[in-house]
């Protein structure tokens, strides 16, 4: 059999950022839990990985990169560090939904076939979407990727009240009262597992044919949240 190429991963949806190196069908791993320094930790991190196995970027199948929705400064951080990789190594880039990757890391663990992931998104709003999954079929989307108030969800569609069992995923579970009054009573709530590269790949290669590349220049973030700033109160500094 023969051997396949490389994969490389980036993610920084929010605090926690990581990157993954899979060889020879096993993948390495380096997480980070810290605030605020995304540029300089997935850098070294995949200098880090790469130089440990002898792995040259050129000789790299594809990047992998989570796309968000997501922190707004990690997110950007990680795409920009995606795009410059592949423009040096002449790389197509697989980018893939936060909220997926992290809806199939549960659905992997539990069994469970629908997932709402969930993520904080500040100013009392989530990043949020539902699937279901199989092993045997495609993705199913429950929910398309909103940013919203907890409160609100319900009013997107009145049918998302169900008695199907449901795993909820994510640090935007942290409104789980809330939330569940919007979407019944979940079977298990996985709330302090954040998105690791590492299933980013589990993902690219598990789900395929539901995914799409791009060149370093098409390579593009969702935010969701278009206008972060406006949002924001402003801020008098005394100096």
């Amino acid at each position: 059999m023969s051997q396949q190429a490389p994969i490389l991963a980036l993610e920084g949806s929010e605090s926690t950022c990581s990157v993954a190196l899979r060889v020879n069908e096993t993948t390495f791993e380096i997480n980070h839990n810290q605030a605020r320094s995304h540029a300089d930790l997935l850098l070294e991190s995949v200098h880090q990985l790469l130089t440990e196995h002898n792995i040259k970027g050129p000789s790299l199948g594809r990047i992998v990169v989570a796309r968000g929705p997501g922190a707004f400064t990690g997110l950007r951080i990680c795409i920009a560090i995606a795009q410059g990789l592949g423009f040096s190594w002449n790389k197509v880039l697989t980018p893939i939904s936060t909220l997926k990757a992290l809806a199939f890391a549960a659905y992997q663990t539990k069994s469970v076939k629908r997932v709402y992931a969930a993520l904080d998104a500040r100013m009392d709003e989530i990043y949020i979407a539902g699937f279901e999954f199989s092993e045997h079929a495609a993705s199913q989307n429950i929910l398309s990727e909103q940013v919203i108030a907890p409160e609100h969800l319900l009013s997107l569609n009145p049918k998302l009240i169900t008695d199907t069992p449901y795993l909820g995923i994510g640090s935007g579970w942290k409104y789980q009262t809330t939330l569940e009054q919007q979407l019944g009573s979940a079977t298990q709530i996985l709330k302090d597992q954040p998105l690791k590269a590492s299933q980013l790949i589990t993902f690219a290669i598990t789900k395929q044919a539901e995914l799409s590349t791009c060149n370093a220049t098409a390579l593009e973030p969702t935010y969701l949240r278009n206008e972060v700033a406006k949002k924001q109160p402003k801020q008098v500094r005394n100096e």
